[in-house]
């Protein structure tokens, strides 16, 4: 999961608020962790509600050690009183003390270390370019566990010519304490350590004034430092008001007329604009993501005029139906302000997605849950898997209510066999002791008595009135029935949408339910307001839902008109039952009196189906085993192989213990069924090679494209790139154009290639119309603090002939106009023109060859207009912007090919 600025990612689809990291004096502590603890990785003691043991090995969370624990002592005997102080009696069975009672133990294990100021986590555990350390001679460990100090020890870029470099000579200038930290973390969105140690950097050097502006000669006036926000200050002026925010204090949203001269009508042939009143520039990714950017409406979710949701619209190609309505949508909008404002987050939880329930508008993460996997029945819940893909508690089978959108946990689970019901269920009937005929036999009592459903074979069908038909009433015209199947697929065959309770809406987050669909205006009335004078459907649609009223008016069965809600019955064989509406017995001849009646838990409360899933994923609180650090040694270099042979007679203190064997904790001894490769990587994923040196396999980790490093732990840079490929010429051609995208980085007058990708152009396949989409991804080099650097993208094409011969075309030379940025993105049209078509003046055309030592000179197709501007082919022995230096070391003479 890509998690915000705000979150850190647990590693399996759920986060916890970077707040989770720093000590809140305002609240008490919430004990929400990850379930494998990884946010508390290295600083296991630093909770002041669940104090936990950090294993030196791995730095994982234990909640004990014993003399049955497989665990190494600690390297520094004063790291391991100072553990001892920081967690409670008994935690380690080594430990002497706990607390403040530890201090009298501080001279005999610290004898050699300063505990003024003593290092603990070791190591840059909060942010890479900070350490913390305790006062330990005077820190109160009975009451507080966290840090005293920060350290600002390392550098950052605080905006593009401003780097924070703290002096390691004069620590004191970077040392803050922890309560300042804290009152920057309950302040800020992101990056507290960043923004404190740029304003300590501003503070010291107050005459520096000059912080560089956020762009290049290239593209002048295109960005602007973020308002009172520092560092990762610069932006661009495409990233104001498009519903993302940028800066830390959102000024990028909030702000009005932030560029004096920016103009969104230069962006908004492609950008969403609200209304005439709020200026925005939403990018087409905001149309119906489930999210309302527009703050005064919803039209960025929904069109009035066209009555569509647009997150049902599928743009997969650009000449499709809703690829051409979209474009034509944002083109044409300028709407009129309303007062509809309606609030939508579309961050949740990785397990909340295809769980049954509407997290998001219009229930979209309920959506093709066809390939969902629910979760293993190892884990304290089970969970049954409904036809349409969803999860849900097992105890919500055959309860009366559907679960399921397609009601394959009540009448629908009558259609399944052996073959159907999926390996899952099959599985959990297993643990629950049944199978799927007792499952049917069960739904079957708990859904005894439906409306109609004499006309009807229960085992094949749902009875119901029909939709769509001219008389609902004439049960032999319209039998009252429809297929299972045609339950939750989409379509309205029931009347009133009753088939597709848990499809359609009642409101942006609120499923159909038991309410009523209107077919005029695709409103919807609500089960407490129907049969009730002012709550009606606009044609009367509803009146066959008010069957049990003597003319839809409120008369008893004793001739009274009433001003209150009639529960009197009036059935259609002329019969009145005081007093039987919706009473769970089916009293009229076809069961009228019952129809459109909630049923299970929906019955006895007022809303629909409601949340009882605070325990549905219950916080199971595991973790780790203890590994031998074997593994995380056999990756480095023979340098280490003294270490390693020492290591080996330890081995069998370290093994990992047995899953059968007795431990104090349960959920210390679920954690040993977690394999050690998710936490070895960080990112990436761990692959185990066996060497025949070594008896112990190496982990080698596979990083993916946006991480690299031994443990993918440094993220890369990104540029994605668009490009398509115009041939100006008149000519055609046979062969195939290459084109050879690189990536260059300049450092002091030095060219570098960081990536490279190809694309090939075919005539005979007519694809020089099709746009490709790649992208680079490269580290950040040390040099780039130097600020005489820039990045540019070259495009070489090539014509491969058919006699195997290769060609050189062309070349296109753009610059990346933000350095600062990340990731920044692309989009260029190859426009290749030949040279007979080219102005003859150029100066390639000229004499005097501007390339030396034999390089060709090219000019630079996106620059025609500059006759001087060109580009250097240089041969195979020579180098550099004009082929001006030469390498001996790769000639070789063509006599000896």
């Amino acid at each position: 999961m890509l998690d915000s600025k705000k979150y850190i990612s647990c590693g399996d689809g759920s986060d916890l608020s970077f707040t989770k990291q720093y000590r809140d004096k305002s609240i008490s502590i919430d004990i929400n962790t990850c379930y494998s603890f990884r946010e508390r990785q290295w600083r296991c003691e630093l909770n002041n509600e669940e104090i936990m043991w950090t294993n030196p090995a791995n730095g994982h969370c234990l909640d004990y050690v014993d003399n049955t624990t497989n665990v190494l002592k600690e390297e520094n005997d004063c790291i391991f009183i100072h553990k001892c102080a920081l967690t409670r009696q008994g935690q380690h069975y080594l430990c002497p003390c706990a607390g403040n009672s530890c201090r009298a133990y501080f001279h005999r294990y610290c004898s050699s270390n300063d505990i003024s100021l003593f290092a603990y986590p070791s190591g840059r555990i909060f942010t890479p370019f900070v350490e913390t350390s305790y006062k330990s001679n005077e820190h109160n460990f009975d009451r507080n566990v966290w840090p005293d100090v920060f350290i600002f020890t390392r550098s950052i870029k605080c905006n593009n010519e401003m780097w924070a470099t703290p002096d390691i000579v004069n620590q004191k200038a970077w040392l803050v304490n922890e309560t300042l930290v804290v009152t920057y973390v309950r302040s800020l969105d992101a990056y507290p350590l960043e923004v404190l140690l740029c304003e300590r950097h501003q503070s010291i050097n107050a005459n520096e004034t000059n912080y560089g502006n956020c762009w290049n000669d290239s593209y002048p006036n295109q960005a602007k430092h973020c308002p009172d926000s520092i560092p990762y200050s610069c932006i661009s002026k495409y990233n104001v008001n498009d519903g993302i925010r940028d800066c830390v204090h959102a000024a990028d949203e909030t702000m009005d007329n932030w560029f004096g001269d920016y103009s969104y009508s230069s962006i908004q042939k492609h950008r969403f604009q609200c209304s005439e009143t709020e200026q925005t520039s939403l990018t087409v990714m905001a149309i119906g993501d489930n999210r309302v950017d527009c703050k005064k409406s919803i039209h960025d979710e929904y069109s009035e005029k066209y009555n569509v949701e647009l997150n049902h619209l599928k743009c997969v190609s650009r000449d499709s139906a809703d690829c051409i309505f979209l474009r034509q949508y944002i083109a044409e909008w300028s709407i009129a302000d309303t007062n509809t404002t309606e609030k939508v987050d579309n961050s949740i939880k990785f397990w909340n997605s295809c769980d049954s329930y509407w997290e998001k508008s219009y229930g979209a993460d309920e959506i093709d849950c066809h390939q969902w996997k629910c979760p293993s029945h190892y884990t304290v819940k089970q969970f049954y898997q409904c036809q349409s893909g969803q999860c849900i508690s097992e105890n919500w089978l055959c309860n009366g209510v559907w679960d399921c959108s397609d009601g394959s946990d009540e009448e629908g689970i009558q259609l399944l066999t052996e073959h159907t019901v999926g390996e899952h269920n099959l599985k959990l009937f297993q643990l629950l002791k049944t199978n799927l005929t007792q499952q049917k036999n069960r739904c079957l009592k708990e859904n005894p008595e439906r409306s109609f459903a004499q006309f009807c074979d229960i085992a094949t069908e749902y009875p119901c009135l029909l939709a769509n038909v001219d008389d609902p009433l004439s049960f032999r015209l319209n039998r009252p029935c429809i297929n299972l199947r045609q339950l939750g697929d989409g379509r309205v065959d029931c009347y009133g949408g009753l088939d597709e309770r848990n499809i359609l809406n009642c409101s942006l987050y609120k499923q159909l339910g038991f309410g009523f669909k209107c077919n005029s205006n695709d409103s919807c009335i609500q089960r407490r307001q129907q049969c009730t004078a002012d709550n009606r459907c606009l044609n009367g649609n509803d009146r066959l839902l008010c069957i049990y009223l003597y003319n839809n008016s409120n008369v008893k069965c004793n001739g009274q008109l009433s001003t209150a809600t009639v529960k009197d019955v009036h059935c259609l064989n002329g019969s009145c039952l005081p007093d039987s509406r919706c009473n769970g017995l089916i009293e009229c001849p076809f069961g009228e009196d019952e129809y459109y009646c909630p049923t299970g838990i929906s019955s006895t409360v007022l809303g629909y189906r409601p949340r009882i899933k605070k325990s549905y994923f219950p916080s199971i609180k595991i973790q780790l085993p203890n590994y031998s650090p074997l593994s995380f040694l056999g990756n480095e270099s023979n340098d280490n192989n003294d270490k390693i042979t020492t290591l080996k007679s330890q081995t069998s203190m370290i093994a990992i213990q047995d899953q059968s064997s007795f431990t104090r904790s349960s959920r210390q001894k679920l954690a040993n069924q977690y394999s050690k490769e998710g936490w070895i990587c960080n990112r990436g994923v761990a692959g185990n090679k066996k060497s025949f040196d070594i008896s112990q396999s190496i982990v080698h980790c596979f990083c993916p494209p946006s991480y690299y490093g031994g443990r993918c732990e440094f993220m890369s840079d990104r540029l994605t790139v668009f490009i398509s490929f115009k041939n100006q010429t008149n000519g055609s051609s046979t062969g195939v154009f290459k084109i050879l995208a690189l990536l260059v980085v300049t450092i002091n007058g030095t060219e570098t290639v960081l990536d490279r990708h190809e694309v090939h152009f075919i005539p005979a396949l007519d694809n020089y119309k099709e746009k490709q989409k790649f992208y680079f991804v490269y580290p950040r080099p040390h040099q780039l603090r130097s600020n005489t650097h820039h990045y540019t993208v070259r495009f070489e094409a090539y014509q491969l002939n058919e006699n195997e011969s290769i060609e050189f075309l062309a070349v296109w030379i753009y610059p990346v106009p933000f350095n600062f940025l990340p990731s920044q993105r692309l989009a260029k049209v190859l426009k290749y023109t030949q040279q007979s078509q080219l102005a003859l003046n150029h100066t390639c055309f000229t004499k005097t060859n501007p390339c030396l030592n034999e390089g060709k000179c090219h000019p630079i197709m996106n620059k025609l207009s500059d006759i001087h501007s060109y580009w250097c082919e240089c041969g195979s022995n020579s180098y550099g912007s004009h082929c001006e230096f030469k390498d001996q070391s790769c000639f070789i003479s063509s006599k000896k090919l």
